[in-house]
């Protein structure tokens, strides 16, 4: 089997939220914009909709208790 004429490199990146080392291949930006490992991934789905509708609930709220403008 004849050598291949170059070498595949792969680069490797340290997961921020385990430590531990993946291939830059296997990392994905997860809903926090970190990229992570597959097991630290955390699909967007349900708590990001919650924080969304918290913020909103808040915002509303802060708006509520400014004084009208006569």
């Amino acid at each position: 089997m004849p050598y291949p004429r170059f070498k595949t490199f792969q680069r490797w990146k340290e997961c921020p939220r385990c430590g531990f080392d993946f291939p830059v291949s296997q990392l994905s930006r997860d809903s926090t914009g970190a990229k992570v490992c597959p097991e630290c991934y955390d699909p967007p789905g349900r708590d990001a909709e919650m924080t969304k509708i918290t913020l909103s609930i808040e915002k509303l709220n802060s708006d509520e208790t400014m004084e009208p403008i006569i």
